[in-house]
């Protein structure tokens, strides 16, 4: 049993000098860290006691030592494995083809390992990290090299000959983020802005955008216009909305995509703004209806000359409500003239304003003298051809000396009149959405002038001097006793896109 053991304990021994590179066995060896001398532990009982200890530490470093070799192994033929993959994911391509989302056909080299929904990615030759397109194959014949692509992101632009095919990475989660960039003058989106947010800030200016050609199909961007002037969205090439181009007017933002042929868009949030000139109302697309509200100009101040004489204040603009269809306008692209009402000099009746041909909004009245007795207070401004005598939306009607007028819903307030014995000037009524009217102004004392919830104050009158002007939008102009009265105000339109 003695010389047995021995005998194997030699014979391992010999085995780990061939896997560890020793030309022989050797009676003193270490294994596992271990040094053990032969015979030596074997005299006596060491067979017993030395030789299990041998044996673990020996068979460990044996292990270790077979475990290496097969990692080795391993690793080399996964390398060879990858180089064989590589090179039958890879190819090139001589087809000309324009920087774009959508379909793409590149004809590469024939068999290929390529398979459809493989992530590969068409980079130019000349400029691989500027000018590429990523997608999925959607198929390829290995037989011909023909192969379909499906892209869907692309980095620059143009029409190029030479390329590389190939495998990438697959696609993490959707992006969470959104590239967005500010511009205050004209700008021509590029393709590279595709899925991105593009803002004018300021300005009144065209934004063009790509060739859908170019773009490609699935292209889309979201462009918004947030500062106070009116960009013009333009194709560059065929339509966007059916139209060559249209107004983007302040606060609205619309996603456009393509198909390839054309641009269509989709409003996420609506225009509104206030016009406080004259100006040429293009209709926007996407739109069903148009709301908001026209007032017109509060009448000037009267300039008294004093003596014996009474004024009577002012009376504001009115204002209409309306809500008109995309239609009534004449449809996508179609032009209306809007007027409004400009600055009336002290002693002019308020200016009107209107939408198009379909309505307009008088102005206020000029307050009048009177040379024996109390003054009278005029009506304000209002929906023409619209009468009623609770001043809801226009009155005719002016106050009587002594009497003070009620409070206006859209038509102006009305101008303040005198008492009977035209000592005291009395209080000028006020608007809710019209302009306020000038308080009346006696031989001794002026009466208040008047605000509104929604329009403009009037200006206060005076008893000698230059009375103050009216606040826009539609305040009458303060009288003055024995002065210069002041300006009535502008006029003014809200409106606001409704989907």
């Amino acid at each position: 049993m003695k010389q047995f053991i021995r005998s194997a304990a030699l014979a391992l021994a010999a085995i780990l000098a061939l896997v560890s590179g020793g030309a022989k066995a050797s009676t003193s060896y270490t294994c596992n860290g271990n040094t053990y001398v032969m015979p030596d532990q074997f005299n006596g009982y060491g067979y017993v006691t030395a030789w299990p200890a041998q044996m673990n530490d020996c068979n460990t470093q044996l292990l270790s030592y077979l475990n290496s070799a097969l990692a080795a192994q391993n690793a080399a033929q996964a390398a060879a494995a990858a180089s064989a993959t590589s090179a039958s994911t890879q190819g090139m391509s001589t087809t000309s083809l324009t920087i774009g989302l959508g379909t793409q056909s590149p004809t590469i080299q024939a068999s290929k390992n390529f398979t459809p929904g493989m992530p590969v990615r068409i980079a130019d030759q000349a400029a691989p990290t500027a000018n590429y397109m990523d997608g999925v194959v959607s198929a390829y014949n290995s037989s011909t090299g023909a192969m379909t692509v499906t892209v869907t992101s692309v980095s620059g632009s143009g029409t190029k000959t030479a390329w590389n095919v190939f495998l990438v990475g697959q696609r993490g989660p959707p992006s969470t983020t959104m590239p967005r960039s500010d511009h205050t003058g004209a700008y021509s989106i590029a393709v590279g802005d595709g899925t991105s947010l593009i803002r004018a800030t300021s300005g009144t200016w065209a934004m063009t955008l790509p060739a859908p050609s170019s773009a490609g199909a699935g292209w889309w961007a979201i462009v918004q216009n947030t500062g106070t002037g009116t960009v013009t969205l333009t194709a560059s090439t065929g339509t966007v909305d059916g139209l060559a181009s249209y107004p983007m007017y302040p606060n609205e933002s619309r996603l456009v995509q393509t198909d390839g042929s054309t641009f269509v868009s989709v409003i996420l949030s609506p225009f509104d703004m206030i016009v406080t000139s004259s100006v040429t109302f293009i209709v926007p697309p996407g739109y069903n209806n148009f709301d908001g509200i026209l007032t017109s100009g509060g009448a000037g101040g009267i300039s008294g000359t004093g003596g014996s004489n009474s004024y009577g204040g002012s009376s504001g603009g009115g204002a209409a409500p309306f809500e008109l269809s995309s239609a009534a306008l004449g449809g996508p692209g179609a032009s209306v003239t809007i007027t409004i009402a400009a600055q009336a000099s002290a002693g002019n009746n308020g200016n009107g304003s209107s939408f198009g041909s379909i309505f307009s909004v008088t102005g206020g009245s000029v307050g009048l003298s009177n040379v024996s007795g109390g003054s009278t207070g005029l009506a304000g401004g209002g929906i023409q051809d619209v009468v009623d005598s609770a001043c809801l939306y226009r009155s005719t009607t002016g106050i009587s000396p002594g009497g003070t007028g009620p409070r206006c819903l859209y038509a102006g307030g009305y101008g303040g009149s005198t008492s009977t014995n035209a000592t005291s000037g009395l209080s000028g009524s006020p608007s809710v959405y019209g302009g306020g009217g000038s308080g009346g102004v006696g031989t001794s004392s002026v009466g208040a002038s008047a605000g509104s919830l929604f329009g403009g104050a009037a200006g206060a009158s005076v008893l000698s001097g230059t009375a103050a002007d009216g606040t826009a939008p539609a305040g009458a102009g303060g009288a003055s006793g024995n002065g210069t009265g002041g300006h009535g105000a502008r006029g003014q339109l809200s409106i606001h896109g409704a989907i």
